[in-house]
């Protein structure tokens, strides 16, 4: 297979590359900018006034003003627990639960939920927004099936919990986008090279076959082994 394969791709390697260009060009555009942007924030340059034009360079003064300016540090710790509760624990994670769970499952109940995941990431974020606004509110959803049949007070979710509340809606809206990625690639595996996994204990030998030029071999010495 890597001998048929071999020919392929250097034939079309230039149309490759063809193919590439435009990928390359945005990567180096935003290579380009992000360096700009960073080589700028050393200097006081400004869209307006006079040091659009007349700008000079300052060294640290804008990264000490930005530091120390009053609630930037509480903002960068939100926003830290926001992305790592959200993105890389919440959508990542249940995201590769929900695709390793499923994968086995066929008929209404996979279906079920693989509805509610593309409803939360198909739905406009301004609908997402109101939905669950109405959902926590103190006349809300949550409310009225679970805090006031159990007796509680109602509570107003998303103004006493506006982190929480905001990570859970995230994960629900982005969770869709993991498990697609997850279920694509478990797929590409053979239910049999899975099981055979699953079910086998300790370290497995791998047979590869490679060409002849491709394979590096290693530099021992005459009369030296390669294990002891």
């Amino acid at each position: 297979m890597a001998s048929q394969a071999s020919p392929w791709l250097r034939s079309a390697r230039g149309p490759m590359i063809l193919a590439m260009l435009p990928a390359l060009v945005l990567i180096a555009a935003l290579v380009y900018f992000t360096g700009w942007a960073i080589t700028y924030s050393f200097t006081n340059l400004e869209l307006t006034g006079p040091n659009s034009l007349n700008w000079k360079w300052i060294g640290f003064d804008n990264y000490t003003r930005l530091i120390t300016r009053e609630g930037f540090l509480s903002s960068l710790w939100v926003t830290s627990v926001f992305t790592f509760f959200s993105a890389l624990v919440g959508q990542s994670l249940l995201g590769f639960l929900l695709a390793a769970g499923l994968r086995s499952i066929r008929g209404p109940g996979r279906a079920a939920v693989e509805v509610a995941l593309m409803l939360g990431w198909l739905l406009p974020d301004i609908v997402a927004a109101f939905l669950w606004q109405a959902t926590t509110s103190s006349t809300g959803f949550i409310n009225t099936m679970f805090v006031l049949p159990l007796g509680f007070p109602s509570l107003d979710l998303l103004s006493k919990f506006a982190l929480p509340v905001v990570i859970v809606a995230n994960i629900w809206k982005g969770t869709a986008w993991s498990y697609l990625l997850f279920t694509a690639a478990l797929d590409s595996i053979s239910r049999e090279v899975m099981e055979a996994a699953l079910r086998h204990k300790g370290v497995a030998v791998v047979d590869v076959v490679v060409e002849k030029e491709e394979n590096v071999f290693p530099m021992v010495p005459a009369g030296s082994r390669t294990a002891w």
